[in-house]
């Protein structure tokens, strides 16, 4: 929680930046306690399972959860186009498009985490834990 947390008051420092949605899902990752290698699919099923969502709810996060992803992974993996550095229209009319492409899904992410945040406290808890369970159907 506390490296959530952290990250928080990292994003809280900055304006509408890319480094926003580096620390937002640092602090997913942090807060749903994934391992390396742990991908999109895995922080999803552990947001619908805190939140116990049912099969609509559950497509809504998905589907936004996805936007940022995919923007945050143009980000790391160089596919995102960067503003120039001095936020000014005259030097670069993509200014506006830039900011809303980062704004969006940053927004949608900060009162995910925030909910995430809050959910978790309200259960009394430090952080969530999720455990892997194996059942089987029995032959016959």
């Amino acid at each position: 929680m506390e490296r959530a947390l952290f990250a928080l008051l990292h994003i809280s420092k900055l304006d509408t930046d890319p480094m926003v949605l580096i620390w937002l899902f640092y602090a997913f990752e942090r807060l749903f306690q994934t391992k390396a290698g742990e991908n999109f699919s895995s922080l999803v099923q552990r947001i619908v399972l805190l939140f116990n969502l049912g099969d609509a709810q559950a497509k809504t996060v998905r589907r936004e959860f996805r936007e940022l992803y995919n923007t945050r992974s143009a980000i790391v993996h160089g596919g995102f186009e960067i503003a120039h550095p001095m936020h000014n229209e005259i030097l670069d009319k993509a200014i506006d498009d830039n900011y809303l492409k980062i704004s969006e899904p940053a927004e949608f992410g900060l009162a995910l985490l925030l909910a995430a945040i809050q959910e978790t406290i309200v259960r009394g808890w430090r952080y969530p834990i999720f455990s892997e369970r194996l059942d089987g159907q029995e032959i016959g």
